[in-house]
């Protein structure tokens, strides 16, 4: 798509952007060196009235999972490109290839523009648009290009903009089933006083609806009606098949969008000054928030019904019996219809078909069924099936200020695990850092888990416990955590268990004591889940108690083995793993075991919240180890 669309190009340089991060001495290092290109990205822009960087730490913010928030930058801000293949550029990447209107379209338009911008109106936008309707008549005289359509385009948008016009298709709901009637609300607003006319609205379903009316200057112009729509449930085009390493995308969809189109759109056609611009909305939702005032969110397509689970694995010992608990989303009114259960070879069920009757849209129920893993039951897919035999799908939706709510319908399916992995039996304390899923994994090995926040530790009695668990990254998040250091070092010396996953340290630090005994965090990391392990601690009791460790623990491992390892560390700790990616030195630091008092301290930066979600029978039979403590 893209060669069809750009054309084909070849890169006439390479440059890697270094920093600080490897060269402490970076300033100094690269003065003067033609093999290094300096550039600041501290600029300010007096339209935005904002510095470049401003703007990227802002951004740079919105990663919030992370922890990439940061403090606001302004002014000079040097950046460090080293030369690496290709030709040199001196002073700028892009010497040499400066464009200006003149170049792309003659001295004409580039006099347009100029007078457009030295006697722009910004208290009557509107007087502007006769002059951005000459441009727009050159821009579409251009050869056609990708360029062009771009231009055209954006000076089509900034004609809307001149005039105030504001359009919008809003739905009763914020979803609707295939093949119902959908209630919809058109509303258009010329705020303006220029003559626009509408002429006519075209849905993407297909129903074309004409006008001729003249929209009155500030006043919503808005039409009731009733449509429709036939569509796949609304899933982001890449994740509509299944897949493992690569997406699965269909022909049919371009892999260049960020996003899938609105489920429904509408052109809006307008007549100005005698011209037609269309304009296309995407169907929404919006409903009032008493603590943020209006709120939306796209329109979605969706199944009559969604099943989900409460855990997308189900790990059961042979002939263990399990209560299944499937929550039911009805997405119609009076909806009547059945659970059929299928489960994989060696697998039993009871209550494989049930009812469902559901009277409200947005209703939910909830049906439970015990699975039975027979002593030679297969690692398999559990499916839910409606009365018609149509698999169902399962729905996910993910909402947050500053990003649109996202959703997905996948298949409700769970799989089914035999899991070999003994345990001593005990209660578990997790402390929440960022969530990563993981006490309703270890649930699922046995144990009694308490959740808790930070805040608890304050009266929190620790000694009801047999191990405690800190969740990922907790000291990046709760800083307030090195208030209760003493209590949990106490905790340890007495004959408890701590598990610390893994935690990030700011490049440059002196390596911040997490730990009863020192030990330095670093960024190593092995990506590869294959990646060959090394025992170097083989008759340690983690590697042998209650459940013997071996290399086919390590097999069938997902996306990395881990990451954020300890690098330096006191004597009294005992690393049990070593592994590399290819290429690269061996790390020791992923697994530390150090006794204290009568207790255990340990530190993984193992991806145990990754490996055990997914179902990794040797990660669990690990992770049991280490909280099968007995002092």
């Amino acid at each position: 798509q893209q060669v069809k669309q750009y054309g084909v190009w070849k890169a006439k340089a390479v440059y890697w952007n270094t920093s600080q991060w490897w060269d402490e001495n970076i300033n100094e290092s690269t003065k003067d060196d033609p093999d290094y290109l300096l550039t600041d990205i501290g600029g300010y822009n007096a339209y935005l009235g904002m510095s470049y960087n401003e703007i990227g730490t802002l951004a740079r913010s919105q990663h919030k999972c992370q922890g990439f928030g940061g403090i606001i930058e302004r002014g000079t801000r040097m950046e460090y490109f080293k030369h690496l293949a290709g030709e040199h550029c001196k002073l700028s990447f892009f010497e040499g290839h400066q464009r200006s209107w003149k170049d792309l379209a003659g001295m004409e338009i580039e006099g347009l523009f100029s007078n457009l911008l030295d006697g722009f109106s910004f208290l009557d936008p509107a007087q502007n648009v006769p002059a951005l309707l000459d441009i727009l008549e050159r821009l579409e005289a251009m050869p056609a290009s990708a360029l062009r359509d771009e231009k055209v385009t954006y000076c089509r948008e900034i004609i809307q903009d001149c005039l105030g016009l504001y359009t919008e298709v809003i739905g009763d709901d914020y979803s609707f089933v295939m093949g119902d009637s959908l209630a919809l609300h058109l509303n258009v607003m010329n705020r303006s006083s220029k003559k626009v006319d509408l002429k006519e609205v075209r849905f993407t379903s297909g129903q074309v609806l004409q006008y001729n009316e003249t929209l009155s200057t500030n006043v919503e112009w808005s039409k009731a009606l009733k449509i429709v729509v036939r569509a796949a449930p609304s899933t982001p085009f890449w994740l509509e098949n299944p897949h493992t390493t690569l997406f699965q995308i269909d022909a049919t969809k371009d892999p260049l969008f960020a996003e899938n189109p609105p489920t429904l759109a509408a052109k809006i056609v307008l007549e100005i000054d005698g011209r037609t611009f269309e304009y296309t909305v995407g169907a929404d939702y919006k409903w009032r928030d008493p603590a943020y005032g209006e709120r939306r969110r796209p329109l979605v397509a969706a199944p009559e019904f969604t099943a989900s689970f409460e855990e997308n694995i189900a790990l059961s010992q042979p002939n263990q019996r399990k209560v299944i608990q499937v929550k039911i989303h009805s997405f119609k009114k009076n909806l009547e219809d059945q659970l059929t259960i299928k489960v994989p070879a060696g697998w039993m069920v009871e209550g494989d078909k049930q009812s469902i009757s559901i009277a409200a849209a947005h209703g939910e129920a909830t049906l439970s069924f015990t699975l039975i893993a027979g002593p030679n039951a297969s690692r398999g897919t559990l499916q839910l099936q409606n009365k018609a035999g149509r698999a169902l799908l399962n729905y996910q939706e993910i909402s947050y200020d500053h990003i649109p709510t996202q959703t997905l319908f996948a298949p409700a399916s769970m799989q089914c695990i035999l899991l070999d992995a003994k345990i001593v039996p005990g209660k578990i304390a997790y402390i929440n850092g960022v969530d990563d899923g993981l006490p309703k994994a270890i649930r699922q090995l046995g144990f009694d888990v308490d959740v808790f926040e930070v805040s608890d530790l304050a009266k929190l009695d620790l000694s009801a416990y047999r191990s405690v668990v800190l969740g990922i990254r907790i000291y990046n998040v709760h800083e307030e955590l090195k208030n209760f250091n003493d209590r949990l070092y106490a905790y340890v010396e007495e004959g408890g268990n701590v598990i610390m996953q893994y935690n990030t340290a700011p490049r440059g630090s002196d390596g911040t004591k997490f730990g009863p005994l020192p030990f330095e965090l670093s960024h190593e990391r092995v990506t590869e889940e294959n990646a060959e392990v090394k025992f170097l601690a083989p008759k340690h009791r983690i590697m042998n108690q209650p459940n013997k460790i071996t290399q086919d623990d390590f097999k069938d491992w997902v996306q990395e083995r881990g990451l954020y390892f300890a690098v330096k560390w006191d004597e009294a700790y005992v690393p049990l793993f070593s592994w590399a990616d290819k290429g690269q030195e061996a790390v020791d630091g992923a697994l530390l075991v150090a006794p204290y008092g009568k207790g255990q301290f340990v530190y993984t930066g193992i991806s145990f919240f990754r490996e055990l979600p997914a179902g990794v029978v040797g990660a669990y039979r690990l992770f049991a180890n280490l909280l099968s403590f007995e002092p």
